[in-house]
């Protein structure tokens, strides 16, 4: 039994061997591919290549994972082929450098057989521990073995985004099977209807007044928050996002969101189709209680432990995003919105069709231009998303923002009224 066991295992580390020099030249391969896309789109605004694929499904209806196996997996192909006789020649190379490693570890394990079964155990280890994320995707794929989700980690594999992620999908599986616990919030006091929506939002004030500089940058923030997710920790929309910023997971990967967030912390939600949450479920999240939150986990479509559900992280990085808006958008309240809301592209396309009246233009003002700017992003969607924002979204943030700006003006005049008694 113990001789076949080193037989299996040694053929298992040969394997592992000659797959880890493929698999690694795959995606030094995928990763070049992916960091020339992304400097292409740099000059066009768009960040990065999942953000263009995003462009395309949203704007022309089509299926982008099936586009981007075929066009990349035809471009390695391609360069395999341009490339043959040099590929040729390296992979010579590189063997007879793994075959001179083997002898040399041979000849070594004859004199140290215990070192060197613990040396040949750690690296089989290695490169299962590594190879495991770098296939799984766990921060870019959602959760599931269906055909869709093994399609987008070949697309992943394939375009350079599995490789360009590779240590967030490490740490993001380890940390998910080592059981990282979410972080719960105050509890919501039970009362009458209206009382209690505004003690699930009105809950967050300590913290948002902890990270808002002013009381003007305070209100804005709180009626951001009010807009996307009413104050609920564990809000998703029908499109994954989370949290009390209702944060995207491919925006909370990127700059500057990840080092709020912290690497390996953010898992896309496995909907499928729209994200829903029964009521119960939300009443349960919102309880404060860790033992009702984790009970839920079947039940909601996400992580617990994502990072976006973090509110102090979330919150953290909302004020961040606004800050990023508010510096690019004349820090008109109504186009950070809708560049918070739609797209950072969406909003500046408005901001050039108003010109010099950007900075105090409203609804009013905004309305023409709106849908016109959704188009590129949305499609056929843009003209019943323009009506959304027109009608809803946007006169309920004119009137949160307003409301909560006198709030937070009396709490500073009161706090500065204490000081000076002191």
């Amino acid at each position: 039994m113990r001789s076949l066991l080193r037989i299996l295992k040694g053929i298992y580390d040969l394997l592992a061997s000659y797959l880890l020099l493929w698999v690694l030249g795959l995606a030094l391969v995928a990763w070049s591919i992916h960091a020339i896309v992304s400097l292409s789109l740099m000059p066009f605004e768009i960040d990065g290549p999942a953000a263009f694929w995003r462009l395309v499904r949203r704007s022309l209806a089509i299926d982008t994972v099936a586009l981007r196996i075929v066009f990349f997996g035809a471009l390695h192909v391609t360069l395999f082929w341009a490339f043959r006789s040099w590929i040729r020649r390296l992979v010579r190379s590189v063997d007879r450098r793994i075959d001179a490693v083997i002898f040399r570890y041979q000849r070594f394990a004859e004199r140290r057989r215990r070192l060197a079964t613990i040396t040949s155990v750690a690296f089989s280890l290695l490169v299962t521990a590594l190879l495991i994320p770098f296939v799984v995707q766990p921060t870019l794929v959602p959760a599931r073995n269906d055909s869709r989700a093994w399609s987008q980690r070949l697309a992943n594999l394939l375009d350079g985004q599995a490789s360009a992620a590779i240590a967030e999908s490490v740490i993001g599986l380890y940390r998910r099977w080592l059981g990282a616990k979410p972080i719960v919030g105050p509890r919501v006091v039970s009362g009458e209807a209206k009382d209690e929506r505004r003690a699930m939002i009105d809950r967050w004030d300590p913290l948002i007044g902890a990270i808002a500089p002013t009381a003007d940058r305070a209100a804005q923030l709180k009626a951001l928050m009010v807009v996307e997710s009413g104050g609920e920790q564990f809000a998703v929309s029908r499109t994954g996002c989370i949290g009390l910023m209702q944060f995207c997971s491919r925006t909370a990967q990127s700059r500057p969101f990840r080092a709020i967030f912290g690497s390996g912390t953010v898992y896309p939600c496995r909907c499928e189709g729209p994200c829903r949450v029964e009521r119960s479920v939300r009443s349960a999240l919102e309880s404060g209680s860790l033992e009702q939150v984790l009970a839920q986990q079947s039940a909601y479509p996400c992580e617990l432990s994502d990072g976006r559900l973090d509110p102090q992280r979330a919150l953290r990085a909302g004020y961040a995003y606004l800050e990023q808006l508010a510096g690019q958008l004349d820090d008109n309240l109504l186009l950070i919105y809708i560049g918070y809301n739609s797209g950072p592209l969406v909003a500046r396309a408005i901001q050039r069709s108003l010109g010099s009246a950007a900075k105090s233009a409203d609804t009013v003002a905004i309305a023409p231009y709106l849908a016109a700017a959704l188009h590129p992003t949305f499609g056929e969607r843009a003209q019943a998303r323009a009506r959304g924002l027109l009608r809803i979204h946007l006169p309920k943030l004119q009137r949160a923002y307003r409301h909560y700006r006198s709030q937070f003006a009396r709490g500073a005049r009161s706090n500065r009224h204490g000081a000076d008694q002191h």
